[in-house]
């Protein structure tokens, strides 16, 4: 610009000046300068030598109003483009701008009309290649996806100079990932990367690449694309999304203090505080794993504050987790009615969660501590009465251990057996099988306890049902480690 400002300022009718013009409105215009651009292409057009190069002054003003979103306006100047004008390199870029305004309005019949008449125009490259890649879009978004991917490979395929492949690339691979043809979409990511690696579109792309690894379960790979992405976009706004699956990545590696590392920054570096509860609760999640249970409430207690403060997270059941594993970090602790507090907010706002048995569960385990017995043996109640999963079983259970230490042998007795066969018998889920060889190990003690305390006929009864227990956990969880301890108690039973 400033090599040409002695041609933009010479006398009217100097040579060259008008081109002067038109150059510098370019080079301010790429700048995204728009007001400077705005006023030389306007002087441009108001200047009588300057009709030769007014319609793509024209075109400048109206590529400038694209730019800034300024849809409608650019649209009809286009449009003026297109009906008035008579050099075809001018009604060409026309049509394609017009396609590219039409699709971003949402006419998208309209935008590939357009379009379509661009190419039939048979136009010279670039327009050649910028064209069909238009198009191609405006297909994918009227979801005609095939024939929008068909386009946008036959593009990058015919023309690997394209001075726009870059993005190219990065929207056929996108359209392919969200049609869940998962091996073009990693085929045409990992061509932009070795292609193109400094380029902007690249950090989508191993973006991108770490989401496609991450479904796959390759944490190890996921863990480098994102890495890759965070590092790239630093400052911009994929950089916390990066970071924050980065810190997943690991997670799932159970690589904690490498995770801890990763959410520590993204708590520290996150200027839109878009992921700060997200943040503060994978601390605590990472903490926990590493058995500094202090440090993990902390963070819990700060994800809490966010929460309450308002703050969004990408996970719904985020502020659920939050108030269930500080209580159960608060549990470890030892510290049962502090435990109450936060498991009552799940109760009262989160009714509807899906951990609402495990809430319930470890609000029995919190009364049945403080030693309120009845109040634990009700919740545990609700959670077996109510869900056939492992964590009913877990409730029964619990209910038949309480019994048993009450020395209500007579009640404990039926809630063992619950256990072993109401939560599908010999069917049951894997998870159920280790409380079912537990219960029945419990319902042998039982049986034991009332031995002493019987004679007779009621006595070698008892004996029976004992042995009857043991038996079924040799017979049908052998793989137990009670199966061993079983097996000891029927040889004892044995010598009565």
């Amino acid at each position: 610009v400033k090599m040409l400002s002695p041609l933009v300022a010479a006398p009217v009718g100097s040579p060259m000046r008008e081109l002067g013009m038109f150059r510098t409105g370019q080079l301010l215009s790429d700048a995204r300068q728009w007001t400077d651009a705005r006023g030389v292409y306007t002087q441009l057009i108001d200047d009588p030598q300057g009709e030769e190069l007014a319609p793509y002054a024209r075109y400048g003003l109206a590529w400038i109003d694209l730019q800034e979103d300024k849809l409608d306006v650019a649209l009809r100047q286009f449009a003026e483009l297109v009906e008035t004008v008579d050099d075809p390199e001018v009604v060409e870029e026309s049509l394609l701008a017009s396609g590219i305004c039409l699709r971003r309005l949402g006419r998208l019949p309209e935008s590939r009309e357009q379009l379509q008449r661009l190419l039939g125009l048979e136009p010279p490259e670039p327009t050649l290649q910028s064209g069909p890649h238009e198009l191609g879009l405006t297909l994918l978004a009227l979801d005609e996806h095939e024939a929008g991917q068909q386009l946008l490979a036959e593009v990058a395929d015919r023309w690997p100079g394209y001075d726009q492949r870059p993005d190219l690339l990065l929207d056929l691979a996108r359209s392919y990932q969200l049609h869940r043809q998962n091996e073009s979409a990693e085929l045409r990511y990992r061509q932009l990367l070795e292609e193109h690696p400094e380029s902007p579109a690249a950090s989508q792309a191993s973006y991108s690449l770490g989401q496609l690894a991450f479904g796959k379960q390759d944490y190890q790979a996921a863990s480098s694309y994102f890495e890759t992405a965070w590092q790239a976009n630093r400052g911009q706004p994929l950089a916390a999304e990066s970071l924050y699956r980065l810190g997943w990545s690991l997670f799932r590696q159970e690589l904690w203090e490498d995770a801890l590392e990763r959410f520590t920054r993204l708590a520290e570096a996150d200027g839109s505080q878009a992921f700060r509860t997200e943040a503060a609760f994978m601390q605590g999640e990472c903490q926990w794993r590493l058995e500094n249970r202090p440090a993990a409430l902390q963070s819990y207690q700060r994800a809490r504050e966010y929460l309450e403060a308002g703050s969004k997270t990408v996970g719904p059941a985020v502020p659920v987790l939050v108030h269930l594993h500080a209580a159960q970090v608060l549990g470890e602790l030892e510290r049962w009615e502090e435990m109450e507090p936060w498991l009552q907010v799940i109760l009262d706002r989160y009714s509807d969660t899906s951990y609402l048995p495990q809430t319930l569960f470890e609000l029995a385990t919190s009364r049945q501590q403080q030693g309120k017995l009845e109040e634990a043996i009700r919740l545990f109640g609700q959670v077996a009465g109510n869900y056939r999963s492992v964590i009913g079983a877990r409730a029964r259970f619990m209910i038949g251990q309480i019994r048993f230490g009450l020395q209500d042998y007579a009640q404990a007795l039926p809630e063992f057996q619950q256990v072993m066969f109401g939560f599908g018998g010999l069917q049951a889920a894997e998870d159920i099988r280790p409380w079912q060889a537990r219960s029945a190990m419990e319902a042998g003690r039982c049986a034991e306890v009332l031995i002493g305390q019987l004679d007779g006929e009621q006595r070698s009864r008892a004996i029976s049902v004992a042995r009857d227990f043991y038996q079924y956990i040799i017979d049908h969880h052998n793989q137990s480690e009670m199966a061993a301890a079983a097996a000891r108690r029927i040889e004892e039973l044995k010598k009565l």
